[in-house]
């Protein structure tokens, strides 16, 4: 892809789509694309990550995830919102989900936007069923969460929309 392709096709879906979303992976900047393309996976992700509004930086709630997440937050030299996927007081502890939110804030100086909970049963269910989370468990605690998240994006770019008043 070369970088002109590459900012028509930011230019032609940013022109139809209110709302797009670049898949980065979990990790700021290893990506796993065609190697045919002309720019490098570092500068593909420079690109996507300098045309968004909002970057979304999800990270697994463990140990290992934690340390990998404040480790690639040092050479982000964006804003970012950090989305804790996986809480689980299984994995953290019983009081891990609030040392989990004081430790991200200490070391980003960001507080988390979202908090995703494990929920195996409701994910496994929706893969069985080819259906998506939202329509096979529509009030399980990560769908709440994945809505909740949706609808601050959404009053970010549409403030008239206020998604949290329940009435949209």
């Amino acid at each position: 892809m070369t970088p002109q392709l590459l900012d028509d096709f930011g230019d032609l879906v940013f022109q139809h789509y209110d709302f797009v979303v670049f898949d980065l992976n979990d990790e700021f900047i290893h990506l796993d694309l065609q190697p045919e393309t002309d720019k490098s996976r570092e500068e593909i992700a420079t690109w996507a990550i300098e045309r968004s509004e909002i970057v979304l930086a999800p990270f697994v709630a463990d140990p290992v995830g934690v340390n990998r997440f404040l480790f690639d937050c040092q050479l982000a030299d964006f804003e970012y919102w950090p989305i804790a996927n996986r809480v689980s007081t299984k994995t953290l502890g019983n009081s891990g989900v609030k040392k989990l939110r004081e430790t991200i804030e200490l070391f980003t100086k960001k507080p988390l936007k979202a908090e995703f909970p494990i929920d195996t049963g409701g994910c496994e269910t929706s893969i069985a069923n080819a259906r998506p989370l939202l329509l096979e468990s529509p009030n399980s605690k990560l769908t709440l969460a994945i809505r909740s998240l949706a609808g601050e994006i959404a009053d970010r770019h549409y403030p008239q929309i206020n998604s949290q008043s329940g009435k949209t």
